[in-house]
């Protein structure tokens, strides 16, 4: 397996849903599809929530198919993977960045796509969402969090690589 994460296309990310779903009854692999009934919620941040767990920030929810694979499965609240000034092929460290020789902690300063791949992967995800969630019937278009930081510190995020994305 490679350690460089390749985006798929809206187009062809949509696609691949819609077929899935239909031939398998599956996105992206997830069987047991979850289906918020209307009803109970939570309001976090002053945003809708339909349930409170979701994945928490890292590689794997980098890309639009595993935020819309987690969705699927019942997360409504994603932590999405920091974006900041040292990226893609920038990274001065060697993959895995996860040290585990006792209790695991990340030893990196790291996003593993370019900010402008990482922006366009989040937009194609909550795009995504909005459209399976009505579709298929899952839930409510606005019953999910998108939550991101942005940069390890304030000089990172003023940087023109994070302002223009």
């Amino acid at each position: 397996m490679s350690d460089k994460m390749h985006p798929i296309p809206f187009g062809k990310l949509m696609n691949w849903i819609a077929e899935e779903y239909i031939t398998e009854n599956t996105i992206f692999g997830v069987s047991k599809i979850f289906r918020k009934e209307p009803g109970q919620t939570m309001t976090l941040f002053g945003e809708t929530l339909e349930t409170p767990f979701g994945p928490a920030a890292g590689p794997h929810n980098q890309l639009a198919q595993n935020i819309i694979a987690a969705y699927t499965a019942g997360a409504r609240f994603f932590e999405l993977k920091t974006v900041q000034p040292i990226d893609g092929d920038d990274l001065p460290v060697a993959k895995p960045c996860i040290a585990a020789p006792d209790e695991c902690y990340n030893c990196e300063w790291s996003t593993e796509l370019r900010v402008p791949e990482a922006f366009d992967e989040y937009v194609k995800a909550w795009f995504a969402i909005k459209l399976i969630s009505k579709e298929y019937g899952f839930g409510s278009p606005d019953g999910f969090i998108f939550n991101m930081s942005v940069g390890y510190d304030f000089e990172g995020v003023k940087t023109e690589k994070i302002d223009n994305t």
